[in-house]
């Protein structure tokens, strides 16, 4: 009996050693993975996550779990540890290049379209850093050190316990932290930086494992909170769709130009006059404002669903969605449009099916038999589906062709474009900065000289042609170039909202078609967001509206900018939040958007 005591006393410090082992290794993988987290931000996030310690803690106990499950599965700390390194370390090193290079974290909601990313990551520099290197051999060192100091082995029952207690804590944990949305907001209000209002920064504030883990509850199509789809049909019914007379029946096209913005407004100074004069030019013979998206430097899908939906913000779309595509069909137009890219690539194939369009061109079924580049430049694109335009206008129906254009997406770096103007000299700028704001400045001047061109061909036509011409995002450029300029996130002031989200849009006619409708297409539009563009587009060709735009009319005048960035443009002032009035219309605008997502069917 004292033998089998001293024994015991004797194993005892070894299990606490063990058990102390594998929680500091779970915490210390934690750490190294948040490393990644903040992405290019400010490394006070990252230091928030321990100064906050219920944001580390979040982040921590999905690891631990992950470490407890693979240790009752394997029974070796090192490769329990080893396992849970590699099985967290490839979406956290995913989420910090999808920050770099798209400016945005990588969420549950990414998920369905992980191939298309990795379709294009090769066009990326994502090989080996400092970061990913350090973190390579922290665990390799902490993999030997549990190898030859922590060789603690459980027995059955203990393991059976150890997977049963983490399995049947899943539940709790999920029910009540990692999908409740009130407990997301508080502790995102613990690392959270007051000068931005940018979702995806709060998404970052919190770390990696927590908000993935939340974002899950934004793969479903949930309703909105207090929804009832009594009210929002009643909302519905209280608006009447017009029908267009078939001699306002114009051609139309919308372009939809990949981060076409003015780096003038962005505060660029010494840009030669040449690069912008067409758009000046343009600007003067057309109805021009400034469009306000959701999104900056990438999300391009979020400005053009929204602007074909009419939606306050984009939803998923799995299944025949409402759109005014599907009104101007029933209107009797011919719906189509064409992308240079892959078809699968944010599944837009399936999405324009949905959404209505009759037919819509990719690179991969037909841009690939005009040019052997993966993605199409303007020289190549624009000629084309301008003549396509003209092709479908002869068949003797009305056209409505949405097209949208990759040249001049980022990144902006040699390899990608090796061929471009010095239009900025050598002056306080750094000569990368310079390098990637004339790559940047040469296929913005080419596309508007492509551009005018083709309006040129179009403006003697005798077949009435309208066109909506917008840029879908600011440019996302590398961070110096940001910091060189002095630009920061910030959008409560008109100065900071146009600077750091606005891009052009315009509304250009022939003569065929102001003399078809009686319409100047001139004058300055309003600010707006993307959701709001076609309301634009039908009052300036003199249009009602069908019974949807109705109600976003109606927002429009009250709250013409509602931005996901945070960015709000209401009753003339700016804010980033909404006040109680504009809560109320935003909020009914969600129900509304709802309610017509699944239903094709009231197009009218």
């Amino acid at each position: 009996m004292a033998v089998h005591t001293q024994e015991k006393q004797i194993r005892q410090p070894g299990r606490a050693w063990n058990i102390l082992m594998f929680v500091l290794s779970s915490a210390a993988l934690t750490a190294v993975n948040l490393n990644f987290a903040v992405g290019t931000y400010s490394w006070d996030i990252y230091i928030g996550y321990f100064t906050h310690p219920l944001v580390f803690l979040l982040n921590w106990i999905p690891v631990l779990l992950l470490q407890a499950l693979l240790m009752a599965a394997l029974n070796r700390q090192w490769a329990a540890f080893l396992t849970t390194s590699v099985l967290t370390a490839l979406p956290s090193i995913g989420n910090f290049f999808k920050i770099r290079f798209r400016n945005e974290p990588f969420a549950a909601t990414d998920l369905p379209q992980l191939s298309a990313g990795l379709a294009v990551a090769g066009k990326y520099d994502i090989g080996f850093n400092s970061r990913i290197i350090a973190a390579i051999l922290l665990v390799v060192l902490g993999t030997l050190f549990l190898l030859f100091f922590a060789r603690g082995r459980l027995d059955r029952r203990a393991r059976l316990v150890s997977a049963l207690a983490v399995l049947l804590s899943l539940f709790p944990l999920w029910k009540l932290v990692y999908s409740s949305a009130a407990f997301y907001d508080r502790v995102a209000e613990q690392n959270y930086v007051p000068t931005t209002w940018d979702t995806r920064e709060k998404y970052i504030d919190t770390g990696f494992f927590y908000p993935f883990l939340h974002s899950i509850t934004e793969i479903t199509e949930l309703p909105p909170n207090g929804y009832s789809e009594a009210a929002a049909e009643e909302l519905y019914e209280g608006f009447a769709s017009a029908v267009i007379p078939e001699e306002k029946k114009v051609n139309l096209m919308i372009l939809q130009l990949e981060s076409f913005c003015d780096l003038e407004e962005m505060g660029v100074s010494d840009i030669p006059e040449e690069v912008y004069a067409p758009l000046r030019q343009l600007r003067e013979e057309c109805v021009s404002g400034r469009l306000i998206p959701n999104v900056i430097g990438g999300g391009t899908i979020d400005t053009e669903r929204c602007v074909l939906t009419g939606s306050i913000d984009m939803l998923e779309y799995r299944h025949p969605a409402y759109s005014y595509v599907r009104y101007l069909t029933d209107q009797g137009y011919f719906a189509c449009g064409a992308h240079p890219y892959v078809h699968f690539f944010y599944s837009r194939m399936n999405v324009m099916d949905y959404l209505g369009f009759e037919r819509f061109y990719f690179s991969d079924d037909y841009f690939t038999q005009v040019t052997p580049a993966v993605w199409g430049n303007d020289d190549i694109f624009l000629p084309e589906v301008f003549r396509l335009f003209r092709e479908d206008m002869r068949a003797g129906h009305p056209v409505f062709a949405f097209n949208i254009t990759t040249q001049g997406h980022s990144p902006y770096n040699t390899e990608i474009y090796p061929e471009y103007e010095e239009l900025i000299g050598e002056g306080k700028l750094s000569a990368p900065v310079r390098e990637e704001l004339n790559i940047y400045l040469t296929e913005v001047k080419e596309t508007q000289q492509l551009l005018v061109n083709e309006l040129d061909t179009l403006r003697e036509s005798p077949e009435p042609t309208v066109l909506l011409i917008y840029g879908d995002h600011k440019p996302r450029f590398e961070d110096a170039v940001y910091r060189e300029l002095g630009i920061q996130a910030g959008t409560a002031t008109e100065k900071g909202m146009v600077r750091y989200l606005a891009t052009p849009y315009l509304i250009w006619a022939n003569d065929a078609a102001k003399k078809a409708l009686n319409m100047p297409f001139t004058g300055e539009g309003p600010t707006v967001s993307p959701g709001y563009l076609m309301n634009i587009l039908f009052d300036s060709l003199g249009w009602e509206a069908p019974a949807f735009m109705k109600f976003t009319n109606f927002a429009m005048e009250r709250v013409p900018v509602h931005s996901a960035m945070g960015a709000y443009l209401e009753n003339g002032s700016y804010s980033s939040a909404p006040g109680a009035e504009t809560a109320v219309i935003l909020q009914q605008y969600r129900f509304l958007q709802y309610y017509l997502h699944y239903r094709p069917d009231l197009v009218r």
